[in-house]
């Protein structure tokens, strides 16, 4: 049923858009997924608030 309510949002939300701007939400939706695969297997190791915090500021220092 969430993956039905999920559907129906979308189709809202693109309603009236053309082809091409489709096809830009799909490439920066993949883009998100891509991202977020690669945080989750960042944080899966750590196991407590400090860890993930010194893993956080070691990876973004100066970005």
């Amino acid at each position: 049923m969430q993956t039905y309510k999920a559907a129906q949002m979308v189709l809202e939300a693109v309603d009236g858009l053309n082809a091409g701007q489709i096809q830009n939400i799909i490439g920066m939706l993949h883009e998100y997924k891509q991202k977020a695969a690669v945080v989750r297997s960042m944080v899966a190791g750590v196991s407590n608030d400090a860890e993930l915090e010194k893993m956080i500021l070691t990876h973004f220092r100066g970005v």
